[in-house]
Formats: structure tokens, sequence, C-alpha cells
């Protein structure tokens, strides 16, 4: 098939595009997926509606991306799109340096009359890049200062008190662990106070605190680990008091 050539290229370039579309048997969603154009846009080249994308360089791109997969060529396609139709003024130049710049004008027929192009966008991109650069100079430079070391005040030997200290005075309490070596009834007692009678079962451990000792009674002494302030006891080895209580202190 041969491809239109610039004469060819008629003023309705979406009926064009839609025509070519329907002719190769794809949707809208089916080039979508192949050009990654979101579908609005593509309905906006098929209906004319240019001024619907959001700024010049989109529309050529995503123009230049139809007509690719479309395998029509895109410069006569898009030398019709720019220029104004014949009998109309012809877009404004780019104004010299200093005057005001004249906006983009639209034709009758939808086309939009772009007076921008690469060398009139490069200003404005060099620009925004020189923005961004210093806007981040300046957050750098205004952030908060590292912190200073402390200064240590100097000490007053005047002040400095000779008065000997006294060590630190060793906790009055004691620590009593039970661990099950098999399941065993126990009766315990920490200063004169009963804080358990009960079965534990096997593997169990029980810890008590007391300031003056503790009174352990066991059905089986000999299943039992004992263990005071971290240091194992034998009941074996104790002698028990008259009613079966063993006696456990430092």
């Amino acid at each position: 098939m041969k491809e239109p050539t610039e004469k060819d290229v008629p003023q309705d370039i979406g009926a064009t595009l839609r025509k070519r579309r329907t002719l190769r048997g794809e949707s809208l969603d089916s080039i979508h997926q192949h050009t990654r154009i979101p579908k609005r846009f593509l309905e906006a080249l098929e209906e004319n509606r240019f001024q619907d994308l959001p700024a010049p360089v989109y529309l050529r791109g995503f123009l230049k991306s139809y007509c690719d997969h479309l395998d029509v060529d895109f410069e006569p396609v898009w030398k019709k799109l720019s220029q104004p139709p014949a009998g109309t003024a012809p877009a404004a130049e780019v104004p010299a340096a200093g005057t005001e710049e004249a906006p983009a004008k639209r034709s009758g027929g939808g086309a939009v009359l772009l007076p921008f192009t690469e060398s009139t966008l490069l200003p404005f991109i060099l620009f925004a890049v020189l923005a961004v650069v210093g806007l981040a100079l300046w957050a750098l430079k205004s952030g908060p200062a590292a912190d200073a070391p402390a200064v240590r005040p100097r000490m007053d030997p005047a002040r400095v008190s000779l008065t000997p200290t006294e060590p630190p005075t060793a906790p009055r309490g004691m620590t009593l662990s039970v661990t099950a070596l098999q399941e065993s009834w126990i009766r315990l007692t920490a200063d004169g106070v009963l804080r358990f009678e009960g079965s534990m079962p096997l593997a169990s451990v029980q810890r008590w605190t007391a300031e003056k000792g503790f009174l352990l009674k066991s059905s089986n002494p000999k299943a039992l680990r004992v263990e005071l302030d971290g240091i194992t006891v034998g009941l074996q080895d104790l002698k028990a008091e008259p009613d079966g209580n063993y006696l456990l202190r430092r």
C-alpha cells in the first residue's frame, strides 16, 4: 500500500488516523496497549481536539507514536498540522528578545499553530534546571548547622569534696528458685507468709524473694532442684524440721 505523501494528507487528520486504524482492525484499547498513549488522548487526536493535549511537545510525541504504529508517514502529517490552512494568515514569528510573545493560535479546522520549537524551548528548560539546582543549594546552606560539641565546665578545686564515699550495700533480699525434675507437691513460705502450695508440673520453675528466709516442704524433695541466690542447695543434705520443712537462708 502506498503511503500518503504531503499532498495526499487531508485537512481532517483525525479522520485519516481513525480510518487507518479501522482498516487495520485495531481498537483504541489495542493502540493504547502498544503505544502507551492514554486512551483519552487517542480519542482527542482522532477527533481533531489537539487543544486537549497538555502541551505542544506532547502533541508531537503522541502523534508520531500513533503514526509510527499505523505505518503512516509522520512528517507530512505534522507539517500539515503545524501550518495554517490556505487563505489564513501565517503563524506569527517568534518575537525578538525583549518583546512580548504572541500566544499560540488555533485554525478553524482544529489544528494548533505552534509558536514553540526546540530552539525556543531550550532556554526555558535550562532556566528550570538552574532554578531547581539553586533551590537545592539554598536548602543545603539554610539547613541546621551541626551541633557544636558541648563544653564541659571547669572543676573548681576549692569545691571538690574530699569526704570518702561509702561502698554500696549489698541487697538485703534473697532469691529462691525451685525447678521440678518430676511432678511434685510443694509448700513454700517466705518470711512467715505462705507463698505457694500445690503441685508443680514436670520442668516447671518457680521463683520467690525474701529477706529473712524460706520454709520449703515437698512430697518428694529429691525431685526438686533448689537454688538460693544462684547457688544449688541439695535438700537431701539438709536436716528437715520436725514438721517436714526445710529452712533455707544465707
